[in-house]
């Protein structure tokens, strides 16, 4: 007779069986694609084409630069707002909403080139067009994650998010692209109102959620925004789901910060590209070239390495931040010398290595943000907001440094490459292990599974895997721990905190940041046994079993149901006990003592009940 695992739990719990994957979910994800490729097009489609906009319209280049700032301005509030929206409406209805902005922001922005307009008519109503269209923006993009949640299961979720994350990007390179391509400023508004207009029916097919949940994390309530507010404040209890140690607010807020600052960077460069190149020579194609490469090519990239997160990389999503961070910041910083005539060739490469690693961070940055918060939409929205906030901060200082017409080349952007490049040098150190104590970024610095929570909640446990360190020494000796490692995880030398019951206790939870909802209210509960027979009453009490529990690793402690697999021979029952799910060390200890029921009743070891 053997112990099993059962993939069952008790009667209120939903169990794998109940949960299922629908086709749909996919169409529901095309149309999410496609709503935010052309709603990322409004942020830089006047970037290439800034000169000739300047020119047919007598606008100034600092005016043109605010038809993309008002984008990222009024994104802030934007973005604060949605998840509330969400909350109420679902994820169908808010597309709607954004869906009315998105379209009346198209006809509203063409109205603006009408030539019997003044200059200042046409330049108030182009920005009222992007000024909607900066609203309209984060409906489809803040929701990314929670419609991955909502419909796909843990082996999908990572790439679901990263073809929704990186389509806005694919926006931006699209822009670019298109602008300059389609004829005068005017013409080129008229194809953005049509493709606006075209694309907008694709809100129909996006699903608010699937009859069953694909997982245990998407059948629960959404965490509120401001559950996430009060998280980062400190007030939330600690047995709600959503509260965060000082340790997981301070890892949040590092990766808001460099978030924030990686995509302002790369917004504020689309954004500035032609004033950034043409002083040197490069054409407004070439301009939208470069600025297109860092998006295309990422996302070729982004496409290679998501499925590799989903299924091999899934506990090391910190170390690959930090591990492409400082390549990143290098790219940046290289711009400094690599903006020259007659360099194209270099640039491109730079722009080619930048957009592979940044598209291929932004899916990893989101899903990491969700398992340290446990609030989707929240952290989702939170970093959008950091990033449009630095993209406003980088135009208006980039603009701010741009050469007089005194200098060699005139007007030229020197000054603002070499902020950028210093800025993003001193943010990436925020992601290397040594700058600061190990303690305060545990759960950037550690690679142990970082995404524990939604595998705490959907069932699905590696078997060799983020197992923390048996705690019992009447049993076995402790492992030698390394004295080095500091911080809180599963590994490091911590003191032994005795069980207070079955299957979890204070100490699992110092290093478990998942999604485990209700722990309280079931950890304590008896063991059912299930296939129990008389004949088995000897060899395996409920009582035994709610003893020996709290002695495996913890997520061995976490099933409440023990299946008992017995065969029948000659001699009748056969009474040889291997709970398997245990390892070989455990065993060689149990067997070697005597267990004792709580009737005070003595019992052989198993090794001698045969």
């Amino acid at each position: 007779m053997s112990i099993q695992k059962d993939e069952s739990d008790e009667a209120g719990f939903p169990t794998e069986d109940n949960y299922r994957l629908y086709k749909t979910r996919w169409v529901g994800l095309v149309a999410l694609v496609f709503l935010n490729i052309v709603a990322g097009m409004s942020l830089v489609w006047f970037g290439p084409i800034a000169n000739d906009v300047a020119q047919d319209f007598s606008l100034s280049l600092d005016e043109i630069n605010w038809f993309g700032n008002i984008v990222n301005v009024i994104y802030l509030p934007s973005c604060v707002i949605v998840p509330w929206i969400y909350a109420h409406f679902g994820i169908r209805r808010s597309c709607y909403i954004g869906a009315v902005l998105f379209i009346t922001s198209a006809w509203i922005r063409y109205a603006g080139t009408a030539k019997s307009l003044s200059n200042g008519g046409s330049y108030a109503l182009i920005m009222i067009g992007q000024l909607l269209a900066g609203m309209s923006q984060p409906f489809f993009q803040v929701l990314v994650p929670s419609y991955s949640e909502k419909w796909f299961d843990l082996k999908g979720r990572t790439t679901a998010t990263m073809i929704m994350g990186i389509s806005n990007p694919i926006g931006n390179a699209l822009g670019q692209l298109i602008s300059p391509l389609v004829g005068s400023p005017r013409q080129s508004i008229l194809v953005m109102a049509i493709i606006y207009s075209t694309v907008t029916p694709f809100v129909f097919l996006v699903g608010n959620a699937p009859p069953t949940p694909p997982t245990y994390a998407a059948s629960r309530k959404h965490p509120t925004f401001a559950s996430l507010g009060r998280a980062m404040l400190g007030k939330e209890i600690t047995t709600d789901p959503t509260y965060m140690t000082m340790r997981q607010r301070i890892d949040f807020a590092i990766i808001f910060l460099v978030f924030g600052i990686l995509v302002g960077i790369v917004n504020a460069f689309a954004i500035l590209t032609a004033q950034d190149l043409e002083p040197f020579g490069y054409s407004d194609d070439i301009s939208g070239l470069m600025g297109a490469t860092i998006l295309l090519v990422g996302l070729v990239a982004a496409a290679i390495t998501a499925p590799l997160f989903d299924r091999v990389l899934t506990h090391h999503l910190a170390l690959s931040c930090k591990l492409l961070c400082p390549i990143i910041a290098a790219c940046w910083l290289s711009l400094i010398w690599a903006i020259r005539p007659n360099n194209i060739g270099p640039l491109f490469a730079i722009m080619a290595v930048v957009g592979a690693m940044s598209l291929t961070l932004l899916p990893v940055t989101l899903e990491l943000a969700v398992e340290i918060t446990r609030n989707a939409d929240g952290s989702s929205a939170m970093l959008w907001f950091s990033s449009n906030l630095f993209s406003i901060i980088f135009v208006l200082s980039e603009g701010a440094l741009r050469a007089g017409p005194d200098a060699s080349p005139p007007y030229n952007m020197r000054p603002a490459i070499i902020f950028q490049g210093v800025v993003i040098q001193c943010t990436q150190s925020f992601f290397t292990p040594s700058s600061f104590p190990s303690r305060w970024v545990s759960s950037l610095s550690s690679t142990v599974c970082p995404a524990s929570s939604r595998s705490s909640t959907d069932g699905d446990y590696p078997d060799d895997e983020c197992v923390p360190e048996k705690s019992t020494p009447d049993l076995v000796s402790p492992p030698p721990f390394d004295p080095a490692i500091t911080h809180g995880t599963p590994f490091a030398a911590h003191p032994y905190v005795p069980p207070s019951g079955a299957p979890g206790f204070e100490g699992d939870r110092q290093w478990d940041k998942g999604f485990t909802f209700n722990k309280m209210g079931v950890e304590h509960r008896s063991v059912m046994l299930t296939g129990h027979k008389p004949a088995t009453t000897p060899i395996l009490t409920v009582a035994l079993a709610d003893k020996l529990r709290p002695h495996p690793p913890a997520l061995v402690r976490l099933p409440r149901t023990w299946a008992l697999l017995y065969s029948l021979d000659e001699h009748g029952i056969s009474t040889n006990v291997h709970p398997n799910v245990w390892d070989h060390e455990f065993l060689f200890a149990l067997e070697q003592r005597e267990v004792e029921t709580p009737a005070g009743e003595r019992t052989l070891p198993i090794s001698q009940r045969d």
